[in-house]
């Protein structure tokens, strides 16, 4: 298993890149876009690799960061999502991406290339228990251009918001991604206790009591 790759780039289109290592041997790699941007042929360079082998075929995917490689073994365990579809995650920032999936955000998980609805709602109710062990930088604690140092940027109202306004927040966005009316899950999630619990434990929990409820009326 191959779990490093050090030498000089030979080649490179779209994410695909071919690296001749020391010992003359070539090898295919592929990255998201970011980790190849401005790289020449014959630069040197070096990569984390995650090997996938899938129908007998060993496809092996560069990362410049442990986050970025984390983060996408947290992408690939989640049905639906395959190494290149976790790559085009991974195209719009692993800190961007993290933060998404902790706080239920599927929209923006959906601008990427072959993510549509469901998948990204998949990825927040599976992926968020996993993604929360990951050491990322939330976008809001990154400074932003023009604002004071020591300031993030955020509102007065962002700042009062607690978090478990915001766990509740995003699993109501979930819910409603997963085809669910308000009049069925906000009785369910506004007496539900969040404290502890991540976005994705959320939206079970409530699922599963309101299917119990609905069961519970029919019968």
């Amino acid at each position: 298993m191959i779990g490093y790759i050090e030498g000089h780039l030979l080649r490179a289109s779209e994410g695909r890149l071919v690296i001749r290592t020391a010992s003359g041997l070539g090898y295919v790699v592929h990255a998201c876009a970011q980790a190849v941007e401005g790289l020449e042929e014959g630069a040197p360079v070096s990569f984390l690799v995650e090997t996938l082998v899938k129908d007998g075929e060993m496809t092996l995917y560069g990362f410049s960061t442990d986050l970025e490689q984390s983060l996408f073994r947290v992408l690939v365990g989640i049905p639906g999502v395959g190494g290149r579809t976790a790559l085009g995650l991974l195209a719009l920032g692993a800190d961007e991406v993290c933060h998404a999936i902790i706080t239920g955000n599927p929209d923006l998980l959906r601008t990427a290339q072959g993510v549509g609805p469901r998948v990204a709602v998949r990825i927040c109710t599976e992926g968020a228990k996993a993604a929360s062990r990951l050491d990322y930088t939330p976008p809001e604690d990154k400074a932003q251009p023009g604002a004071p140092s020591g300031d993030t940027g955020r509102s007065a109202k962002d700042a009062g918001s607690s978090p478990e306004d915001g766990i509740r927040q995003a699993a109501a966005v979930l819910l409603r991604g997963m085809g669910m009316m308000a009049h069925e899950y906000e009785p369910v999630l506004n007496s539900l206790p969040v404290e502890g619990k991540d976005v994705g434990q959320v939206v079970r929990e409530v699922f599963q009591t309101a299917g119990e409820m609905a069961a519970g009326r029919k019968g």
